[in-house]
């Protein structure tokens, strides 16, 4: 039957065609305009701009294409409708090509011809049936058109051709549209006013104009209309001489350009200088220059060939002397100095390319640093003020900002439920006060903050965004220091991933795609442009004070002297991927985070110190605290053996991802307090190590006697299991491949001696059922709690907590349920006689709790625990060097925290 039908409609098309083709000769007309420039002059040329920018700049060309989606009708609209409303027949198809119009189906031609008021017939020819007419201008009216429309009985499609005609407008022109009334009070690049003065550089030379209007555009991106005040300047960079006589037709030219592209100059630009003879002290040598500026010490002359010379200020004449002390008291926009409100234009000129080649030899010797000083604090915890906004439960604590002096820190919140806004609050714990909280600008990105000068970066949300804005925390807002657009000229990718605020004004931006900038923020200067990879903000870290860049470029990390660009030294690598570099505080310690493994080197020789793997990596955030080194906020680890010595556990669900810093001694985390309605984030501290690490550091003493297996030693593999034997099979010999990868002799029992360890491989279904908690995804809040939090699908993740964590406590505790189940157990243990000296995983323990997948279920969980998990055991990776396990999850303790600091310390004895 479908094809059928095909052949149906083929058949209707083609005898279309025909009758088309047959009938075209006789009904078709020509009408050839002879004042259709006249006409044209008429209407704005509202394509010029996108004509004009499609030769010269690739985003102003797509942000003017994009800006005539609602076209205006132009002149060919106008002359097609009175053409057609005014014709005897009904016109069906018109063509236009320059100044012709082709219309059909036309019966009569000589009624057609004798239907023609609205303008003079200068010649016709019935035999070809083509005419030329000149159009009175008097009759390219909106009200007339209309008229001629409800004669012919179209209004309806008048209308849609025509929105505005209905307003009674007697032309249609752009340069008399309201303002754009979007909301855009508060945001980045919305300050512009009708009649300010901006600057905008194309082809790095400026050009200046007057700003007309301001909208919203697209992804959170501001738009600003601009007439250009020097159409002739513009004019000297087309290349096509149609293009340069529009725009002389024209007389000016009307475009839209993205907010950060722009400057607000404080006045309308002075005259750029004039050419000159510049000479020396002596008289004895001159020069016909241009001034261009100074840089530092010496005076930027451009010759008439294009060329630049810098000249010693000191050995100019005095007369040159005191025309540069004048140039630079001028508001000159050919100097990149601020505008309006602290603009400034970025200047690229003399900027220092880098190109890291990564070798092996090390001759860099880090300047030595002090040990970090436990930072003096009046308080240990401060409670953050609540945002604005009707649901408590969706303000996240995002980022935590601490001084490098561990004396204060700003808290970045969003509340996603009101409009997804950001705010600031900053915390002095010297003086024990938290300061009043600062909403940030809509849609904008908070890039950094330094808490001990109230400083804050930001750009906006647009994916595209390269305009950078310095803003101060004063009272209750953020007032303006500077902005810059920090794009690099010639850059393909555009879009700033992030950017770092660096000792002495300075500040580094980075892209995914682009380049890095290290910039004088001060003067927004481009000091030196980083050309390599770095895989945005992870494979970047700054060392303590700001200093030294570590950059994941190719074949190995490039260490970059922000103050002086020098390429100081490399650490080779051949890792795939970086989730994190982290350096120490005293400039010794590197550490690399790579999938599940971290690796430290030694800063002083180049050299790795430890390297360890595990399934204790999940994001790759390290700090080194004294020989130790804390693992994603959570787990502190001895690197050299390795050995997890303890865990820092949060006393509330909520907090997991406390945002943990290490500075001086002192740890710095969020935790999350109350109900999800009322509850209250806070920034607390405590000192690290503290007393109890410290003295299970002293019980443990030498960690060495803490490893029973070494890469060579000896061990005897065998299997406990109650599986199927293809299966048990298959789990020993994937456990035996592992030790083997790891460096350790597999023997036969038969070959053993008295240092062989037993290493066996359990898989097999517990001896009795436990009562575990599981989280219910399907339970309804209790009506009688009012902090009870319903979490939305897919809030809860994967979850397999000990037991001596406790209960789920938080607002999601109603969701645990009971269960009873006969878990399968599944591990890998080293043994001594009865004892077990080293286990991968602890069994399933009774009142452990458990939370389903995103789109998982209670159902999902009790089949996991009661099925053997033969892939973990398959996929196994075992340490380079086995040390003997601690009673507390591995490792040989616990602390519990919470907003007031050390909660309870936990180290598995007997109660």
């Amino acid at each position: 039957m479908p094809s059928i039908h095909l052949s149906l409609f083929r058949c209707c098309l083609l005898a279309q065609l025909l009758l088309a083709l047959t009938e075209a000769p006789a009904q078709q007309v020509k009408v050839s305009i002879s004042n259709a420039d006249q006409i044209a002059a008429l209407f704005p040329d509202t394509s010029l701009p996108t004509d004009a920018f499609k030769e010269l700049d690739r985003e102003l060309f797509t942000t003017n294409f994009h800006n005539q989606g609602r076209r205006t009708p132009g002149a060919v609209d106008y002359v097609r409708a009175l053409i057609t409303y005014s014709a005897p027949d009904d016109i069906r198809n018109v063509q236009s090509k320059g100044t012709t119009f082709t219309l059909s189906p036309v019966a009569d031609y000589q009624a057609f011809v004798d239907a023609i008021d609205y303008g003079k017939v200068l010649e016709s020819n019935e035999a070809r049936r083509a005419l030329k007419i000149e159009i009175d201008p008097q009759e390219i009216d909106l009200d007339k058109l209309r008229d001629r429309a409800s004669t012919k009985g179209a209004l309806t499609q008048f209308d849609m051709r025509f929105p505005t005609a209905g307003e009674g407008q007697a032309t249609i022109s752009l340069r008399n549209r309201d303002r754009d009334e979007d909301d855009l009070e508060g945001r980045l690049g919305a300050d512009f006013e009708a009649g300010d003065h901006i600057e905008i550089v194309l082809n790095k030379k400026p050009l200046y104009g007057v700003a007309q209007r301001i909208k919203k555009g697209s992804f959170s991106s501001v738009l600003v209309e601009v007439k250009l005040s020097d159409l002739e300047s513009f004019a000297k960079k087309v290349r096509k001489r149609s293009l340069r006589t529009r725009l002389e037709r024209a007389g000016e030219l009307v475009f839209w350009a993205p907010a950060e592209r722009l400057r607000k100059l404080d006045g309308p630009p002075r005259a750029a200088h004039a050419e000159r003879t510049w000479s020396d002290t002596t008289g004895k040598y001159q020069v016909v220059a241009t001034y261009g500026g100074v840089e530092g010490d010496r005076v930027v002359l451009k010759k008439p060939n294009g060329k630049q010379t810098k000249v010693p200020l000191a050995k100019l004449s005095e007369a040159d002397r005191r025309y540069v002390q004048e140039a630079q008291g001028d508001s000159n926009p050919f100097v990149a100095s601020r505008g309006a409100g602290g603009s400034m234009r970025a200047d690229w000129s003399g900027v220092q390319t880098i190109r890291p080649r990564i070798s092996r030899k090390w001759k860099w010797a880090p300047p030595a640093l002090p040990k970090p000083e436990s930072p003096q604090v009046r308080v240990d915890s401060l409670d953050l003020s609540p945002t604005p906004g009707e649901s408590g439960h969706s303000e996240s604590l995002e980022r935590l900002f601490v001084a490098r002096d561990g004396r204060s820190a700003v808290a970045l919140l969003e509340q996603k439920a009101y409009q997804g806004r950001n705010y600031l609050q900053r915390l002095d714990f010297a003086a024990g006060d938290s300061e009043r909280i600062v909403e940030c600008p809509p849609d904008s990105v908070v890039l950094d903050v330094l808490p001990e000068e109230r400083l804050v970066l930001l750009r906006s949300e647009d994916r595209n965004a390269t305009r950078l804005y310095l803003k101060r925390m004063e009272s209750d807002e953020l007032k303006p220091v500077s902005d810059f657009n920090a794009d690099p000229p010639g850059s393909f990718h555009k879009g700033i991933d992030g950017a770092r605020l660096l000792s002495g004004g300075r500040l580094l931006t980075y892209g995914t795609l682009g380049d890095s900038v290290i910039w004088d923020g001060a003067r927004a200067k481009a000091l030196h442009r980083l050309k390599f990879e770095t895989r945005g903000g992870s494979g970047l870290e700054l060392g303590p004070q700001g200093r030294f860049l570590f950059a994941n470029a190719e074949g190995g990390i490039a260490i970059i002297d922000t103050e002086t660009g020098e390429h100081v030294a490399s650490i080779p690598h051949s890792l795939s991927s970086i989730k994190r570099i982290s350096v120490d505080r005293r400039l010794q310690r590197l550490a690399i985070a790579s999938g599940d493994m971290i690796i430290t080197i030694d800063l002083r020789t180049g050299e790795m110190i430890d390297g360890f793997s595990g399934g204790l990596v999940e994001k790759g955030e390290v700090d080194f605290i004294e020989d130790l080194l804390l693992v994603d906020d959570r787990y502190l680890v001895a690197p050299k053996y390795p050995l997890l010595l303890w865990q820092y556990v949060m006393a509330t669900s909520g907090s997991y991802d406390n945002l943990l810093t290490v500075h001086g001694g002192r740890m710095w985390y969020v935790a999350r307090t109350g109900g999800s309605i009322d509850g209250a984030w806070s920034v607390a501290s405590a000192e690290t190590p503290h007393t109890a690490i410290r003295d299970k550091l002293a019980e443990l003493g030498d960690l060495d006697e803490l490893v029973i297996l070494s890469p060579g030693d000896r061990v005897v593999v065998s299997a406990d299991t109650d599986l199927p034997a293809d299966q048990e099979t298959r789990v020993y010999d994937a456990v035996v491949s592992a030790f083997k990868q790891s460096g350790y002799l597999v023997v036969d029992e038969s070959a053993a001696d008295a240092s062989a360890k037993q290493a066996v491989v359990t898989c097999k279904r517990a001896a009795k059922p436990i009562e575990v908690l599981i989280a219910n995804p399907k339970a309804k809040p209790p009506a009688d709690n009012p902090q009870a939090f319903k979490p939305p699908r897919g809030f809860a993740v994967p979850s397999h907590r000990p037991a001596w964590f406790g209960a789920p406590g938080g607002s999601t505790n109603w969701m645990y349920e009971k269960h009873t189940v006969t878990p399968y157990n599944s591990s890998v243990t080293i043994r001594q006689g009865d004892s077990i000296l080293w286990s991968d995983r602890a069994e399933i323990q009774p009142g452990q709790s458990f939370s389903p997948t995103a789109k998982g279920s209670v159902q999902d969980v009790l089949n996991m625990l009661s099925k053997p998990d033969l892939k973990r055991l398959e996929e196994i990776v075992l340490p380079g060097r086995i040390c003997r396990s601690g009673p507390v999850g591995g490792g040989y303790g616990a602390t519990l925290l919470d907003a007031d600091g050390v909660l309870e310390d936990y180290l598995g004895e007997e109660e």
